[in-house]
């Protein structure tokens, strides 16, 4: 099973950086075109598998992981990441000047893979 994380957050991409178990799909902009190409991944065969609302969602830098895997049902990925697009509206996001709460959610991602 192939690990992807998509993600908009450089420390990530840093992280993973020659783990050939790990697939870094990186995002220049918003979470909202994190949860796009998220999305993407979903219809090609990816499957989430740690709940993006266990962060905050008002947060600027966004990481989701996902495997995949094309025999598995897509159905609980597509409302998980539509749920979040919901939660998050049409919000305007900008960087953060500080990393605090970005920096406990990116070790708790570390935990997750």
């Amino acid at each position: 099973m192939k690990k992807i994380i998509v993600t908009n957050n450089e420390k990530v991409v840093n992280e993973f950086k020659g783990n050939e178990d790990v697939r870094i799909e990186f995002v220049e902009g918003s979470p909202l075109q994190v949860f796009d190409r998220a999305e993407d991944l979903v219809e090609e065969g990816g499957r989430v598998f740690s709940d993006p609302k266990r962060t905050p969602l008002n947060l600027y830098y966004r990481s989701i992981p996902l495997s995949i895997d094309p025999e598995v049902n897509p159905t609980y990925s597509k409302n998980v990441l539509e749920l979040c697009r919901i939660k998050i509206g049409e919000k305007s996001f900008s960087k953060p000047a500080g990393s605090g709460k970005a920096e406990k959610d990116y070790k708790n991602l570390m935990k997750v893979i």
